[in-house]
């Protein structure tokens, strides 16, 4: 990889005589790795190499025509990446808010952590990736996740120590994507990195007024460009003194942050650097903060409750074999989401307002592909298991002809391998296609 003089003459400079494992770690191939969704998961992956310090997480390269991947059973993820969700650690019942969210890695990890006791409110500026987000959170089933294109700005405004878990993987320079991105390189200039330290000082500058007193905020960055690294980090210990930072426990292959690439503060090497030539992965940084006071429990208010309609609670009897919980009703729209999360976030520009259900058309109801991959196998009264040249046919958008005769319309959902992966409608001997198109291949 052709890196820029400036680029390589910093980091001499900086590691010395790691510098030139350092560069010449840029010529290497980059790392594949994949989280697994432990409760919904059949297949045996013992095969492959487990990722220090991450639960459920391996090195390898997955198919996006995988069947564990189009069930939601899988999430393909840069080995480095897993780690600010995991060292931020939210337990059932946090509130957390993952602030620069898309694509979804981060907060699909904070959300499955929580077992669906607890809420995510995913957020991303950028409109565009937030649909991105939007639909890889739909893909992985959460029922607790909401996701918001708001300003960070416009979030501390409506969210005062609110959160209890707060996590910034903020834009950056990129230094630590080259090797998997290296469109990165050409944004690359010797001022970029000091110009991202702004917008990463703002960023957390509000994130800090929406999180809890007792509560925890990590900061990541995938640079290994000082600047933004410790020197963030020291300027936020030297504004918020209600803050400190908490030692993180070091991965195989991790280094400690250095102190003297800021301001000298012995604390900056309780934060963990991830550099390619030490660690199996593209390049981190990660900061873990802690706010001063007692961590309260999260009180949250139920708005009224909606009437549903007859025609929905049909759906419901012919479609689950209990009924579902937590059903909210916007306009047309039914979803899965706990009515107090969604009183809290009702206001924001919400991308997706958990899990859909499906929508009220001319007096009949049409299931959304989310409700499919949400529930156990167990929960649906009726699951159609496909053979391959089925399956093939069915994600290529094909309708399917059944030998079985279905006595009146029903909503059926389609399981390949033992793993449901979407739905259709079942009339007589017919299964009409109603996969989504964007996934179709």
């Amino acid at each position: 990889m052709k890196l820029p003089a400036e680029f390589i003459e910093k980091y001499r400079r900086i590691l010395g005589s790691d510098a030139n494992d350092f560069i010449a770690s840029f010529d290497q191939v980059p790392i594949n790795a994949f989280r697994v969704e432990p409760l919904r998961s059949r297949t045996d992956f013992s095969s492959y190499q487990s990722i220090p310090s991450i639960p459920h997480a391996h090195y390898g390269k997955i198919s996006g025509l995988s069947i564990e991947f189009l069930s939601g059973v899988l999430y393909s993820q840069e080995p480095s990446a897993m780690y600010p969700a995991q060292i931020l650690a939210p337990r059932p019942g946090d509130l957390v808010l993952d602030l620069c969210a898309a694509p979804g890695g981060k907060a699909t990890a904070l959300a499955s952590q929580l077992h669906n006791d607890g809420f995510v409110l995913a957020n991303d500026i950028d409109l565009k990736r937030s649909k991105i987000l939007a639909e890889n959170v739909g893909r992985m089933g959460y029922q607790n996740v909401a996701v918001s294109n708001m300003s960070p700005e416009d979030l501390a405004a409506q969210f005062p120590t609110t959160f209890t878990k707060i996590l910034v993987d903020a834009p950056c320079s990129g230094e630590g994507m080259f090797r998997k991105d290296p469109a990165a390189v050409n944004y690359w200039n010797p001022d970029y990195p000091a110009n991202c330290a702004k917008t990463q000082k703002k960023i957390l500058r509000e994130a800090i007024k929406m999180l809890a007193p007792g509560g925890t905020l990590v900061y990541s960055t995938c640079t290994f460009s000082p600047e933004e690294d410790e020197g963030v980090v020291a300027e936020i210990l030297n504004s918020n003194p209600e803050l400190s930072l908490e030692m993180i426990e070091m991965p195989p292959g991790g280094a400690p942050g250095v102190p003297d690439y800021a301001d000298g503060n012995s604390e900056l090497a309780k934060c963990l650097r991830l550099y390619p030539h030490l660690f199996k992965g593209e390049g981190q940084f990660i900061a873990k903060f802690r706010k001063s006071g007692q961590l309260a429990p999260v009180e949250l208010k139920y708005g009224k409750n909606v009437k549903i309609s007859p025609v929905f609670e049909d759906f419901m009897q012919a479609t689950f074999k209990s009924p579902l919980k937590n059903v909210i009703v916007l306009d047309s729209n039914y979803y899965v989401l706990n009515p107090a999360f969604y009183e809290l976030i009702k206001d924001l520009h919400l991308i997706k307002k958990g899990v859909k259900i499906g929508e009220m058309k001319k007096q009949r109801f049409v299931a959304h592909q989310e409700i499919f991959l949400a529930l156990p196998q167990e929960n649906y009264q009726t699951v159609i298991e496909l053979d391959d040249e089925q399956f093939k046919n069915y994600i290529h958008g094909e309708e399917l002809t059944i030998e079985s005769f279905a006595p009146q319309k029903k909503w059926a959902a389609l399981s390949y391998k033992c793993y449901i992966f979407g739905f259709g409608h079942w009339v007589q001997n017919r299964i009409k296609n109603f996969y989504p198109k964007n996934l179709r291949r």
